[in-house]
């Protein structure tokens, strides 16, 4: 009788025991599988952790890609509380940042006046400061490699080698939009953008222009 006992409790300890190794096992695998979803999401679109757009897609405003480091920076437009994500409007000041993707790589200087919603934007290209289509093909789901592919092929008089790094984004639509020089000026939702060309350079001027409604009586 004690025999059978203690084979009965050995057998239930054994049970509990393979049964925590099976629900181990499987919290492990399933946390490894959304680690590796999460690492190779789209850096557009998806949440894919070296991006910044699962950030800046809470925010209703423009900003500025420099597409090979992949280093995304709001326009500053507007201003948003980065707890809440809602729109803040007691600021009576201007904001400038600066930001620099490396020796060669593009820079860009930002001038938000938040409380008119215009920013300025001026983007510096450096040697290097031209598309790495296989680098973006590795980011991008396939279809927001597409769009910039098909951003590409509009500029009928350009070859892939020189196509500009930079790039406006949507962050609300994840829409992008190019800075090639046939580009003087966007309407984007309710942003208007002007786009001034210079050697090496270009001088961004965004305006929050949403459309006006009168007042009824």
């Amino acid at each position: 009788m004690k025999k059978k006992i203690c084979f009965l409790v050995s057998l239930i300890i054994c049970c509990l025991l393979y049964g925590c190794q099976i629900e181990a096992n499987l919290l492990e695998s399933s946390y490894e599988e959304s680690d590796r979803n999460v690492a190779n999401d789209c850096a557009l679109c998806g949440k894919r952790r070296d991006s910044l757009m699962g950030y800046y897609r809470r925010f209703d405003s423009i900003g500025v890609i420099c597409i090979n480091s992949w280093g995304i920076c709001d326009s500053q437009v507007r201003c948003y509380d980065e707890d809440t994500g809602k729109e803040k409007f007691e600021q009576s000041h201007s904001s400038t940042l600066f930001h620099s993707y490396g020796e060669g790589e593009c820079a860009f200087m930002i001038q938000g006046m938040y409380e008119r919603g215009i920013a300025e934007i001026d983007v510096n290209y450096g040697e290097r400061s031209i598309i790495d289509w296989e680098q973006l093909s590795e980011r991008l789901c396939s279809g927001c490699f597409a769009k910039f592919k098909n951003m590409e092929d509009r500029e009928t008089d350009l070859t892939k080698s020189q196509y500009k790094e930079v790039c406006l984004v949507d962050f609300k639509t994840a829409e992008v939009y190019s800075l090639e020089d046939r580009h003087t000026w966007y309407m984007i939702r309710d942003y208007y953008v002007m786009v001034d060309h210079g050697e090496d350079s270009d001088h961004i001027t965004i305006f929050y222009a949403p459309v006006r409604k009168g007042s009824h009586g």
